[in-house]
């Protein structure tokens, strides 16, 4: 008759995207989320530490105000240059006055160009100092406490992306004759169940799907390893199990269909 393979393997939850975040700015921390404490969630564009900002705000306006110099004695440069050549037109100026008022109109497009470029900078700094989530996570360690002073590079803590979670399941190479693994991004995903791996009463369950496989076999066991990913795995969408990142699973991958066994 006709036999389903079904492909048993395990691996171990992963986040599929953790960082470190760290501060782009020197300051003293004033304020901290709520929200950035370990285990806690949060969501993408949260403020989660703010830093002094005092200092750079009046950099910001020191540069608004060079801005307005810089662009203040370009207007009189290009008054004073086409003045200029108008004398020299009716041979009331000379050669070399023509050109010293071309060199200051160089230096003052110059100078509003450098005073803009600082502006720039003191923008950014500014947004720096408020230091926002770059997606939906969790919070996995905190480094720092308020009214800490930090410096560039400082490390604040680890969080990682709560929107889904991979598994990385060795297959076997004997196996692969039975699955379909997706290589491209265009192929099909494979559906795959998973069980809690270390308690073997725990009837959850969780479905994924294999999305992409490594492009090399492990060199000492020689296996395929396909990852799988597992949307919502803390049920903040949906009604199901929490599904922790670093908890061991096992899976069942659905194969081919065998003919006249």
């Amino acid at each position: 008759g006709s036999y389903q393979v079904n492909i048993e393997t395990h691996g171990l939850v992963s986040a599929h995207n953790q960082v470190t975040l760290s501060a782009e700015v020197t300051g003293r921390i004033i304020t901290i989320n709520p929200k950035f404490e370990v285990g806690h969630f949060f969501s993408a564009g949260d403020v989660l530490l703010k830093i002094d900002d005092r200092d750079y705000r009046t950099a910001l306006r020191i540069a608004e105000q060079e801005v307005r110099r810089s662009t203040a004695a370009l207007e009189l440069a290009t008054t004073a240059k086409k003045r200029m050549e108008e004398l020299a037109d009716r041979d009331g100026a000379s050669l070399a006055e023509l050109e010293a008022a071309r060199t200051l109109l160089l230096q003052a497009e110059n100078d509003v160009e450098v005073a803009q470029a600082s502006l720039n900078q003191a923008e950014r700094d500014l947004e720096r100092t408020d230091i926002v989530a770059p997606f939906a996570g969790r919070v996995v360690t905190k480094a720092i406490g308020l009214g800490e002073l930090i410096s560039v590079g400082t490390a604040l803590g680890d969080v990682f992306a709560v929107d889904y979670a991979e598994v990385r399941l060795p297959v076997a190479t004997r196996e692969l004759r039975f699955l379909n693994l997706p290589e491209r991004e265009s192929d099909e995903p494979l559906d795959v169940k998973l069980r809690d791996a270390i308690d073997p009463d725990n009837e959850a369950q969780w479905h994924g799907q294999i999305v992409r496989t490594e492009g090399a076999l492990d060199p000492n066991s020689l296996e395929l390893f396909a990852i799988a990913r597992i949307p919502d795995p803390f049920a903040l969408h949906s009604e199901g199990p929490v599904l922790r990142i670093g908890q061991p699973v096992s899976a069942t991958v659905r194969g081919a269909t065998l003919d006249n066994v």
